[in-house]
C-alpha cells in the first residue's frame, strides 16, 4: 500500500477529500470506468472522523480484518455496525458522517457522483430508490464480489476495462435497487405524512434529544414503515429525518449556548453528540462557528 496517490482523470471528490482527512493511513487511490469514478483502498486503525459531505453516494466496503466497534452518524444518533469483513456501507450523498471504528481493518471506498446515480436509476420514479439502505450493514457476498472486481479491473486502462467496470457498476447499483425495492412500500408518488403523524413524530423528537433517535423509533412513532416514513417525512419537511434531528439537536444547543453556563462537554451530552469534539465539528459544519465562537458572540 502506498501514500495516497490520485491519477489523472479522478474524480477528485471524496478521494481527495479522504486522502485529506485520512493521509495518516496507508491508501492507494484509483479511478476506472468511463466516468473516472473515485475508488480507494485505506488500511486504517481506531479512528473518529467527521466526513463532510460530497456530492458523491460513497460504498464502503471492508475488505480485511473488520472493527471490533464501529459507528456512524448522519445526524440521527449513532448507530451501531459490525463492521465484519465483506460488510458493505453506502453513505447518502449531501450528509455529514461522523465515523468512529476500533481495530485495524482495510476498507474500500468507491464515491459514485449522485448526478450519475441518478441518471442509471431514472426509471425507478421519483426519489432515491436506494434511500432504505443507507448507515445499514449490507452483507452479501454477491455485491462485495462485484466491487471486489472494480477494483481488480480498475488496475488495466482502455475502452474494454472501462465497459468491464461501467457493467459491473450497473451490476452492483441494480442488486442494491433490488434489496432496497424488496423493503419499500410500492405507494406510487409521494404524499406528505400527514399533520396528525408528523406532530406526533416531531413532539417524540423534541421529547428525547437527550437520547438516541433512529429513523425506525420515528417511523414506529408515525406507525409506518421505515422507508415509507422518511420519504412521506421529507415531502411533508423538505428534509430527511435525520437532518430534521441534528437541525434540531443543533437549535437546542444554540439555546443553551446563548442563555447557560453549561460546560460545552454538558450540553453536547445533553443533544446526544457522542462527545464533545463530534458536537464541535457537527456545530461548525451547519452553523459556520464553533461553539465556542457562537457562545461568545452572543454574549
Amino acid at each position: 500500500m502506498t501514500d495516497a496517490t490520485c491519477k489523472p482523470g479522478s474524480s477528485g471528490t471524496y478521494d481527495n477529500l479522504y486522502g485529506t482527512l485520512y493521509r495518516k493511513f496507508p491508501q492507494e487511490n484509483r479511478s476506472a470506468g468511463s466516468e473516472r469514478l473515485a475508488l480507494v483502498v485505506a488500511d486504517q486503525d481506531s479512528h473518529a472522523t467527521p466526513d463532510p459531505p460530497v456530492d458523491d453516494v460513497v460504498f464502503r466496503l471492508v475488505t480485511r480484518g473488520g472493527t471490533r466497534v464501529s459507528q456512524v452518524d448522519y445526524g440521527d444518533g449513532l448507530r451501531t455496525l459490525a463492521g465484519r469483513v465483506g460488510s458493505l456501507y453506502l453513505a447518502p450523498a449531501g450528509a455529514t458522517a461522523h465515523w468512529e471504528a476500533e481495530g485495524t481493518h482495510q476498507i474500500m471506498l468507491l464515491a459514485l457522483p449522485r448526478t450519475i446515480l441518478a441518471t442509471m436509476l431514472s426509471g425507478l420514479g421519483d426519489g432515491d430508490p436506494l434511500a432504505s439502505l443507507y448507515g445499514r450493514e449490507i452483507f452479501d457476498p454477491q455485491l462485495a464480489g462485484t466491487m471486489n472486481r472494480i477494483w481488480t479491473e480498475s488496475e488495466s486502462e482502455g475502452p474494454v476495462a472501462n465497459l468491464m467496470v461501467d457493467g459491473l457498476l450497473m451490476s452492483m447499483t441494480a442488486m442494491l435497487a433490488r434489496m432496497s425495492d424488496t423493503e419499500t412500500e410500492m405507494t406510487g408518488p409521494d404524499t406528505a405524512l400527514d399533520a396528525k403523524r408528523l406532530n406526533r413524530v416531531t413532539e417524540f423528537v423534541e421529547a428525547n434529544l437527550s437520547e438516541n433517535i433512529s429513523v425506525d423509533m420515528m417511523a414506529q412513532v408515525a406507525c409506518l414503515s421505515p422507508a415509507h416514513f422518511a420519504r412521506t417525512f421529507r415531502a411533508a419537511t423538505g428534509m430527511p429525518p435525520h437532518a430534521y434531528v441534528l437541525s434540531r439537536r443543533l437549535d437546542a444547543a444554540r439555546r443553551m449556548l446563548g442563555s447557560s453556563d453549561l460546560a460545552l462537554s454538558e450540553i453536547a451530552l445533553a443533544c446526544d453528540f457522542s462527545s464533545q469534539s463530534h458536537f464541535t465539528a457537527r456545530f461548525r459544519d451547519v452553523v459556520g462557528q464553533t461553539p465556542h465562537q457562537f457562545r461568545a458572540a452572543t454574549r
